[in-house]
């Protein structure tokens, strides 16, 4: 995997400042960190048109329910190429200072 484009444009619930936080958290994994769509994943060149793949993966936050201020409910997905996508949706948990993962639940797979 050549990179992890995060699509932060999808919800605007998250701030800016909240976006660097993601952003930032995958520096952690060898590979280099993008904030791009799956359009600008295109317009940059990085997906392939005949097989349908990327050449890393792409993630996005769809929404963000936000219950209480100690819990929350997340959908999100990932795309790696036509046969490799998912969406889950997280109920998380804030716990001790930190969001932890109280519920997951596929919504689709391809």
């Amino acid at each position: 995997m050549k990179y992890i484009s995060i699509d932060t444009d999808v919800t605007e619930d998250l701030s800016e400042e909240e976006k660097k936080v993601l952003l930032n958290y995958f520096k952690k994994y060898s590979a280099e960190v993008k904030n791009l769509s799956f359009e600008g994943l295109k317009n940059e060149g990085l997906f392939d048109e005949e097989t349908f793949s990327l050449e890393g993966i792409l993630l996005a936050v769809k929404d963000i329910k936000k219950k209480t201020d100690k819990e929350a409910i997340i959908e999100a997905s990932k795309y790696r190429s036509g046969l490799g996508a998912i969406a889950i949706e997280y109920t998380l948990e804030y716990i001790n200072g930190k969001w932890e993962i109280k519920q997951e639940k596929m919504l689709w797979i391809s």
